[in-house]
């Protein structure tokens, strides 16, 4: 047995439009919420890093008294220093198994070549 299908009528073709339209729509409204979220997040954040000299004193004092946190020596640690190159070498004199040799901290810092 064969089914043969009506051809669609006018009113079911607007109803097939109406249906692409709206899913059409619902994807841009989300790509757009989420994208508002992303920039909202990425506003609310500093991204950069840059300890002064009182406070790179101030972890080293809490280092020698045995009262730094973890999270403020691991940032210390891992995190380069690339604003002043002073500081980055304390930093790299303080990170265990490290040999800094004469010039190289401001050779990188001159290449823009991460530390």
């Amino acid at each position: 047995m064969v089914v043969i299908k009506p051809p669609l009528t006018a009113w079911g073709k607007l109803a097939r439009m109406l249906s692409l339209s709206t899913v059409s729509v619902v994807v841009v409204g989300v790509i757009a919420v989420l994208a508002a979220l992303f920039a909202l997040l990425n506003l609310r954040t500093s991204r950069t890093y840059r300890p002064t000299v009182d406070q790179i004193v101030s972890i080293l004092d809490a280092v020698l008294a045995r009262r730094v946190t973890y999270r403020a020596w691991d940032k210390f640690i891992c995190v380069p220093i690339r604003h002043n190159a002073d500081l980055e070498r304390v930093r790299l004199e303080c990170v265990p198994g490290n040999r800094i040799l004469p010039g190289q901290v401001e050779s990188r810092m001159a290449r823009g070549c991460r530390i």
